[in-house]
């Protein structure tokens, strides 16, 4: 993973501005948005935009669970590393265990 972007996404992880989600990237409630390790890192990402339901990234659009390859090419992470994100994103209760993988491995 490209170092610049991997320390952009521990920052966000643990910024607080995030609320931790299991499930899918991205879900919007009435009691505020929560986000899948994924989403927050689409969220950083200038070549990533929102559109009320899923995130587009140059016209392409994106999965609620799982990056496209446009996007993991652009940040340099394979289709395995990141359905292991994804999987301890959804087996923990804060972003900690994936930020230690993130570290170790990207």
């Amino acid at each position: 993973m490209k170092r610049e972007i991997r320390e952009s996404w521990i920052k966000a992880l643990r910024s607080g501005e995030y609320a931790k989600g299991k499930g899918a990237m991205r879900q919007d409630s009435l009691h505020g948005k929560k986000y899948c390790c994924l989403g927050v890192l689409c969220e950083i990402l200038p070549e990533v935009t929102w559109n009320g339901k899923l995130y587009a990234y140059k016209g392409g659009v994106i999965e609620t669970q799982y990056l496209p390859p446009g996007v993991k090419a652009l940040v340099g992470m394979s289709t395995s590393q990141e359905i292991r994100l994804a999987e301890k994103n959804d087996a923990a209760n804060d972003f900690e265990t994936v930020i230690a993988d993130i570290k170790r491995n990207l």
